[in-house]
């Protein structure tokens, strides 16, 4: 992520979450409110034990991303010792705080270190040395596992609710339930409690990594009506006076608070007309629609399971007939799912219209006060009103520097 400048100001695009159809409204956002955002950041063992606590550091760079591994980039002076820098998974614990209130840990995570290398700048006076640190955030251990079972097996089939399916793919590859249990994190990663929320899906994997698994389950239970959404959170902070310990959690229906107008608690309106958006745009791009979905299923030429969807009411609106566009999905061999994955499709495959602006950052309207992730607010220009949520965040701070924001809002008519 490109952070310039010191206005708070950060130009920004979005793409439509897994699952979800919709709008997006890219926001750029204008940090004011809310009192002057102030970061504190220490560097943990793999175990989470403390390690380091910095004043000195050099700038930070964070992005939360709705059901995908979010990222942090950290900057260090040099002279800190590679020992305490170069720890394969070390933590790195951000809080954030605003004004004179307390921190908390931000986003609700700790970020993984990943990669680092150390850089030489020639200087007038010599060298100048840092260290850029590269982190993930805690969903990085559903990227880093497999549904290592069987085809066929009731580990890789499953017929349920789509939120307690995901909850035992992580327990049956993560947890106490993986029948290899050199496999088994559960000293370190909770599972939350089955709560039966959302509706009730097929779906096969095997061989595959779970993230992309949790994603489709997420997008089968949108298909049908409910938008589920899950992330990997700390439960008990490290260096807080307990053992580290992670959870992963669903959310059925939203992720966030619901600001939609007017029953919102409380409502948030968007638009020039409030004062609270610059610079808008609305646009239409059907470059990507399609009114016809054609998904392959398993099996080899005239043996392959095929499943095909129309979207009836889109189909003939030009003389153009269907537009089709096709879809590999040849590890799946049930049929309903397959047709369930053509009815997803063609719901992702629709129009797009997007609403674009700079939203201004307010005393009523901060990240981390008055909205957070995934989040609803209402969006209106020139008499359209879009449901928005909250599916990406992205930061920026220098030490002595003002905080950037870049707010991604998903927008649905």
């Amino acid at each position: 992520m490109a952070i310039t400048g010191t206005s708070g100001t950060i130009t920004i695009s979005a793409s439509p979450p897994v699952g979800g159809g919709g709008l997006p409204l890219s926001l750029s956002v204008i940090a004011t409110g809310g009192g002057i955002p102030y970061y504190t950041i220490t560097l943990a063992d793999a175990f989470g034990i403390p390690l380091l606590r910095p004043m000195d550091w050099v700038s930070i760079e964070w992005a939360w991303v709705e059901m995908n591994v979010g990222s942090l980039t950290l900057i260090l002076p040099g002279y800190y010792p590679e020992a305490v820098i170069a720890i394969n998974r070390g933590m790195v614990i951000i809080e954030r705080g605003l004004g004179s209130a307390p921190p908390s840990l931000l986003n609700d995570t700790v970020y993984l270190r990943t990669a680092w290398e150390k850089h030489w700048t020639r200087t007038e006076n010599g060298f100048e040395k840092v260290w850029i640190i590269t982190c993930q955030d805690l969903n990085l251990c559903l990227e880093d596992r497999y549904v290592d079972y069987n085809a066929g097996s009731s580990y890789a089939s499953k017929l349920d609710e789509a939120d307690n399916m995901a909850k035992a793919v992580v327990r049956e590859n993560h947890g106490s339930l993986a029948l290899d249990t050199t496999r088994s994190i559960a000293s370190i990663l909770d599972v939350a409690a089955d709560v039966s929320a959302a509706p009730i899906v097929r779906k096969s994997f095997t061989r595959r990594k779970v993230l992309p698994v949790l994603q489709e389950i997420a997008k089968a239970s949108f298909q049908r009506g409910t938008y589920l959404s899950f992330e990997v959170v700390c439960k008990t902070q490290p260096g807080a006076g307990a053992a580290f310990k992670a959870e992963f959690r669903t959310y059925t229906g939203q992720r966030g608070m619901d600001h939609r107008f007017p029953g919102g608690n409380p409502p948030i309106l968007i638009g020039p007309d409030f004062g609270n958006l610059d610079d808008p745009k609305l646009s239409y791009d059907a470059r990507e629609a399609a009114t016809r979905a054609i998904v392959g299923g398993d099996g080899e030429e005239e043996l392959r399971a095929v499943a095909r969807e129309n979207d009836l009411a889109r189909q003939y609106e030009t003389p153009w007939g269907p537009i089709e566009r096709f879809e590999d999905s040849r590890q799946e061999g049930d049929a309903t799912a397959l047709q369930d994955e053509a009815r997803s499709l063609i719901k992702l495959m629709r129009p797009r219209r997007t609403l674009s602006g700079s939203i201004v950052q307010t005393a009523g309207l901060t990240y981390g006060l008055n909205f957070g992730r995934g989040d609803y607010v209402t969006a209106q220009m020139d008499g359209t009103a879009l449901e928005a949520r909250l599916s990406a965040i992205k930061g920026g701070k220098s030490r002595e520097g003002p905080e950037q924001l870049e707010a991604i809002f998903m927008a649905e008519s």
